[in-house]
């Protein structure tokens, strides 16, 4: 209100909507949102203003309406920020529309991440991960292993990475729990020579991946460590 003109009061106004948000008030967000339509904006915000309106609807259990959005989003903005999270949210859709309560729940631990309340999103993605119909399943054991190690709780951590390779070998996100896995042994003397069978196992297994430069370097230079030793 007191500088109404300038990049920076548009960014004040497109944060006021998320700050709703974050406190759990989806209909003032919304309402929020849907009034800077009407100003004109750059392409950045007009992007991030209906990325934010079709995860509402996602929020508020729209879902057909919530994958439309998301995809005219990637309609309109085909080289824009938010494209690869649209597209995920679209595929999380699409994998979980014969198991609502499932899609639901995980609707559930997306919001309470957007509010900061990792105990209750925990208690969310660990409903989808033991559900019977293995919906979204591996996802939430991913999302369990990222969100535990965001808490420095490697031990959880590792048994969400086991639970994902044993019940989900063929899932997309194995190898980068692997990784994980790997990366934490390779700091323990002791676990030291599983870190780098589990780097070799994915450098055979997984070499499409975007961190196999990295494990490259990493055996490179244990092999570097090891001979001068």
């Amino acid at each position: 209100t007191s500088f109404p003109l300038g990049l920076s009061y548009l960014n004040t106004m497109v944060a006021v909507p998320y700050c709703y948000l974050q406190k759990g008030k989806l209909q003032k967000a919304d309402k929020e949102y849907s009034e800077l339509l009407s100003r004109r904006l750059n392409t950045d915000i007009k992007e991030k203003v209906a990325y934010y309106l079709a995860l509402i609807k996602f929020y508020n259990k729209q879902v057909d309406s919530s994958r439309t959005a998301f995809s005219k989003l990637m309609i309109d903005f085909p080289k824009g920020y938010f494209v690869n999270d649209a597209l995920e949210i679209m595929k999380i859709i699409d994998e979980g529309k014969d198991a609502p309560v499932v899609l639901y729940d995980y609707s559930n631990a997306l919001f309470f991440e957007t509010q900061h309340k990792p105990d209750s999103q925990m208690a969310k993605l660990d409903q989808v991960a033991i559900n019977e119909s293995k919906v979204l399943a591996d996802l939430a054991l991913y999302k369990l292993y990222q969100l535990t190690m965001s808490q420095a709780d490697t031990l959880r951590s590792i048994e969400y990475i086991d639970q994902l390779t044993e019940k989900f070998p063929e899932s997309y996100y194995v190898p980068y729990g692997l990784k994980q896995k790997a990366d934490m042994y390779n700091v323990d003397e002791k676990k030291a020579d599983e870190a780098i069978e589990i780097y070799r196992h994915l450098l055979e297994t997984f070499p499409d991946y975007p961190f196999i430069s990295e494990i490259r370097t990493i055996l490179r230079t244990n092999s570097e460590k090891e001979g001068s030793a």
